[in-house]
Order: C-alpha cells, then structure tokens, then sequence
C-alpha cells in the first residue's frame, strides 16, 4: 500500500531533489545504479525463453487515453485493486487497501455505486493490495507488506457474487491459499492468474531503511494445482526492472513517480483474458507486454513494453483489462472521488 510514511518519504525526497538544485537534474542521473541488462524485444527472451515468433510490440496501436467516470463511493479512498465482469455488463469491482474492512465494491463505468460486499473476520486480512477475476472467480491478494516481515502472504478466492446483491451482505464462502516466500519477506502490490490457474506474484522492492533505494521486481509463482484451504511454497520465476521500459520508450511520460528509480515501483497487474497480453504499472505509467507463444508471464515480462496511453493520476495502482480479448485498460488512482481513466481503442 501506499497510505504509510514509507511512499509519502519518497515523494517528499523528490520534491527536494528538484527543488535544491539549478537546472533541474536529470532523472536518471539521481540515483546510480548498476549497469542495467540489455533491453529485450518481444523476439528476445529470457534465456530458456520461447521461440522468438513475435515481433515488435503493438499492444498500444490504436490507443487513446480518456476520463469515463468518477468514483461516487465516498468509501473508496484508497483503491488498490480492479477488476472488469465479464458475466456482468458494465461492472468493475475494487477494493481498498490495508486500514479498512475486507470488502469488495462494485460499480459501473460512470462510476455509480451497484454494491459492497464484506468478508467475515475469519478472512483475517492484513494488507490486501490487488485483485484478480478470471473463470467466474475473484482473487484477493493480501500480500502488502510494507517492513518486509511477512515470510507468508494469503490468496482469497470467492465465486464472483451479483453486483445487484444487497449493499452490505457477507461473503461467507471463500477459500484462502498461505503462501511461503523461497528466500526471504517481500512487499508486493501486482498479483495474476495465469490461464492455468497459477498465482503470480510482482514484488515491489523498496527498502524501508533507505527510500532512495529500490530494486528491480521479483517475480513469484505458485504453480498449479495450487493447494487451496492449505499452504504452499512459491517459486521465484524472475524478475522485472521497469526502468528498462523507459529506456526503450524514451517517449514515455515522464512525472514525479518516474524520477529515478521511483519508475521501479510496481503497483499494479492484470492479464488478459485470453493470457496473450500481460499490464504492469507504476505510480505514473501503464505497460503492456505481448506474452510470445509457450511463454510463461515471467518470460513475457522480459521482452520490450509499449506505454499504455492513460491519462496521468495522483498516485495510480490500478489496472485492469476491460475486454477478454482487447487491449483496453481501465486504470482508477488512490484518493477521494478519484477519475475513472481508460486507455481504450479509437
């Protein structure tokens, strides 16, 4: 999440970065780091990666960013996770993030109010930071950690409930999947399900002790069949360092969120149905990953993003595919009546 001091810390740390200094500084001369790995086309995997059958990105051709709605909920203030129906007409479902009830919220492209679900305490939630819904199911995950002290995290899973039920009711059947991290507690804020029924896992690797500080993505995966009412070990797939993007899209956006390596910070995921395109996003931007044929999310994640052509939020975590089989993205930020943006074709 990113209500704690941690995130308010990094952007006050901007701010004075840019004000102390004339000319302002180059982002990408303020924080050193290492010399970064070569940029991959979609043809250009990872090493063990799919045959190179792709070509260049065009996930964003034909692209154009717009505001549909506004947020009407007045409990909706930290939104962290999205999700579009595909058995509901014009209904996305989110939820907050850690400070609040475990609830779901449903609502339509305008943003109208149509319902709130909660869950029941023996959920026993912490920090839930992104959602999923495929095959008539939603997944919470709860799997913030801010102090990076959590060795195990928890997937919710619920069948997707009717946006017509009553403002209020309980979600009283759901099952929960612990999850074990290989090595060590991460923060994480970008959760998917690949069309196998695995959980993926984006970490955002922020240091609590040195804000400047942050480190590409790690990438987690709870293979199939995943051992739902019970535990299970995750299996680090790889990882993923956002500020290649930059480097192949030297027209990307540039923002507060994109200086330095603040462009690292991953708040948010979604795949499309179909499992053909993978969005990630920061604070500041949304991409889009073609995903080559046999290739798994981690190896989609390799290859070279297109930018995602939203319009610019106040602090952005949301993303999500309207359509099964396009390239539409919805995108909601943080904070009271916030905008409903899409990036969507035409």
């Amino acid at each position: 999440m990113t209500r704690c001091h941690t995130a308010s810390a990094w952007f006050v740390l901007v701010g004075l970065l840019v004000g102390c200094s004339q000319p302002s500084p180059d982002p990408d001369d303020a924080t050193p780091t290492a010399p970064s790995p070569p940029t991959l086309t979609a043809a250009e995997t990872i090493e063990g990666g799919p045959p190179a059958d792709v070509g260049q990105p065009s996930a964003c051709d034909s692209l154009s960013g717009n505001t549909i709605g506004e947020i009407s909920s007045d409990q909706l203030v930290e939104l962290s996770g999205l999700a579009a129906s595909t058995r509901y007409p014009d209904t996305l479902w989110a939820h907050n993030d850690s400070g609040h009830s475990t609830s779901v919220f449903a609502f339509d492209s305008k943003g109208t109010d149509l319902t709130r679900l909660d869950l029941p305490e023996a959920a026993n939630s912490l920090d839930i930071e992104d959602m999923a819904l495929t095959d008539g199911s939603i997944y919470l995950a709860d799997i913030g950690d801010n102090q990076a002290n959590r060795q195990q995290v928890q997937i919710l899973r619920f069948d997707e409930p009717s946006p017509s039920e009553p403002t209020g009711s309980t979600v009283s059947d759901f099952d929960i999947v612990t999850l074990s991290y290989p090595d060590h507690p991460h923060d994480a804020e970008a959760f998917l399900v690949d069309t196998d029924g695995s959980l993926v896992i984006i970490t955002k690797e922020a240091d609590p002790d040195d804000i400047a500080r942050v480190e590409p993505s790690q990438i987690f995966v709870a293979d199939t069949p995943v051992q739902w009412g019970s535990s299970q070990q995750l299996r680090h797939a790889g990882s993923l360092d956002l500020s290649l993007a930059y480097q192949a899209n030297p027209d990307a956006r540039q923002s507060l969120f994109t200086f330095g390596n603040l462009k690292r910070l991953v708040t948010g995921a979604d795949l499309r149905h179909d499992g053909k395109v993978v969005a990630v996003r920061n604070y500041g931007n949304v991409w889009l990953f073609e995903r080559p044929s046999n290739a798994s999310i981690a190896d989609a994640l390799q290859t070279t993003p297109c930018e995602a052509p939203v319009p610019s939020e106040a602090q952005g975590e949301a993303v999500a595919f309207l359509y099964p089989d396009s390239n539409d993205v919805v995108t909601v930020s943080e904070g009271s009546n916030p905008p409903i943006n899409v990036s969507q074709t035409g």
